[in-house]
């Protein structure tokens, strides 16, 4: 009796086997060649380690690293046992607790610490110790969850002080729609329940970091939102903000963005009201806002056609300044307090002060400082 072979017994399974050995044999030379030959562009190993768990993440904790800005600066990084870029004797001060929620313009990871805005606005002050709460990428339902977070610990404020940034925030409460309309841990503020301080990462996420480290994968990524493949241009940076500056935005991309963030900024006074604190936002303006100047819109440079998808928005007709009253609007739906910087900053730029860095769209030095005089004399001054 003859034996058969494995290809004889089973040839389908024989065949897929050698097909997905071929295929993982591929991806690993292409990914060693990818590796080997990828060109070091920084002096400086940047390495931002994160704690995440269903969508929230924060700095990881008790972490430090460097970045180097724009100017050469080497910016030493500390993050306190919460994860946010603090000091930890903040947190038991004995002054009145203020939260600053905001993105990477309050992470301030490009300044040193002590010219950061919330240590300018604690050398301002005696009476209010300004905890920075400010993670780089938030939009305005991860500062919810970030706020959740703390009151989770026992870090129970006075104030919150919420920094909304026009340029991408409405982009990424579009992004968010369907999550923040099925989030029933904010259904009911009174549920909000201890959680562990120690964020563990789902399987899910663990995938998605291998993901990120792979140069294959990264190059593959890049190359199908390249050739325009992307299902929804809106979640982009440079559509997703360009597209606010248009007198008629999208209809359906702006109200979906619109009740969001309705949604979210009464979720934040529902939290305010349970917690017995006082709640404020500030609008930050982009640069492109600030100067009327369309090259100043996020990923400008980097996106095929954005000339073309400009010239569109030009005849079509622009207000840079549209975004600002819809914010403003919903704001004082909820009877909430808002400044805007918009005018300020104008102001300060009209007289020759430059408050952002020439290619980063982030306020540099100068800015910082301004922007603490400004909320402290058309805000904290009057509290």
């Amino acid at each position: 009796m003859n034996k058969q072979s494995c290809f004889e017994r089973n040839p389908k399974k024989t065949i897929s086997f050698v097909l997905i050995f071929i295929f993982i044999f591929i991806f690993i030379a292409i990914e060693s060649y990818l590796r080997i030959t990828k060109e070091d562009s920084s002096e400086v190993t940047t390495t931002i380690k994160y704690d995440s768990i269903d969508g929230f993440y924060k700095y990881k904790k008790n972490d430090q690293f460097s970045i180097e800005n724009e100017k050469g600066d080497l910016i030493q990084i500390h993050t306190n046992k919460y994860g946010f870029r603090n000091d930890n004797k903040i947190y038991g001060e004995d002054r009145e607790k203020v939260i600053v929620l905001g993105d990477s313009f309050i992470a301030n990871l490009n300044t040193s610490f002590e010219r950061s805005l919330t240590e300018l606005l604690n050398q301002k002050t005696d009476k209010y110790a300004f905890i920075n709460a400010g993670v780089g990428a938030y939009s305005n339902f991860n500062m919810l969850q970030a706020l959740k977070y703390l009151l989770n610990e026992g870090i129970i404020p006075q104030k919150v002080l919420c920094f909304i940034y026009l340029g991408n925030d409405l982009r990424d409460n579009y992004i968010v729609f369907d999550k923040i309309n099925n989030y029933k841990q904010f259904s009911n503020v009174n549920k909000i329940n201890e959680q562990n301080t120690v964020l563990q990462e789902n399987f899910i996420q663990k995938i998605k970091k291998v993901g990120k480290k792979s140069e294959l994968i990264t190059l593959i990524y890049s190359s199908y939102n390249k050739i325009g493949l992307k299902p929804d241009k809106y979640t982009s940076y440079f559509y997703g903000e360009a597209e606010l500056y248009k007198i008629n935005p999208n209809e359906e991309f702006y109200s979906r963005a619109l009740e969001s963030t309705q949604l979210i900024i009464k979720l934040f006074k529902d939290i305010a009201q349970q917690y017995r604190f006082d709640l404020y936002f500030v609008l930050i303006p982009s640069k492109a806002q600030v100067y009327n100047e369309f090259k100043f819109i996020s990923k400008y440079n980097e996106t095929e056609n954005a000339d073309e998808y400009l010239l569109n928005i030009i005849r079509e007709g622009y207000n840079f300044n549209g975004i600002n009253a819809s914010f403003s609007e919903i704001i004082a739906k909820y009877n909430l307090e808002s400044i805007d910087l918009t005018n300020s900053f104008k102001k300060e730029i009209s007289n020759g002060n430059k408050l952002f860095y020439l290619i980063d769209l982030h306020w540099n030095n100068k800015g910082q400082e301004i922007t603490s005089d400004i909320i402290y004399n058309q805000l904290i001054s009057k509290w």
